[in-house]
């Protein structure tokens, strides 16, 4: 699997030019740290879109978010591409 892991702010353009020319497997790191309280941040409306879009790909089935903790109250939060497109189902 292959991971890209950006230097700097991981701009909406940045993610969606990723999720449409990665292959399956492949993943990126698209944002380092609480991203609940870091997105409520009013300076922080790049990393709102981003973890939005990054949500609407998951819903289609396009991507799988996962986290890593990567220190104390700091995780690595990672969209990795999907092999096959599948909306999320729920369970009731």
């Amino acid at each position: 699997m292959g991971m890209q892991i950006p230097s700097a702010v991981l701009t909406e353009a940045d993610f969606r030019e990723w999720a449409a020319r990665t292959a399956p497997g492949d993943g990126i790191v698209y944002h380092r740290g609480h991203l609940g309280s870091d997105r409520a941040q009013p300076f922080r409306a790049e990393l709102r879109h981003v973890a939005d879009h990054a949500r609407m790909l998951a819903d289609r089935g396009q991507v799988l978010l996962v986290q890593k903790r990567i220190g104390p109250e700091i995780c690595a939060y990672i969209a990795i591409k999907a092999a096959k497109p599948r909306p999320l189902r729920t369970f009731r």
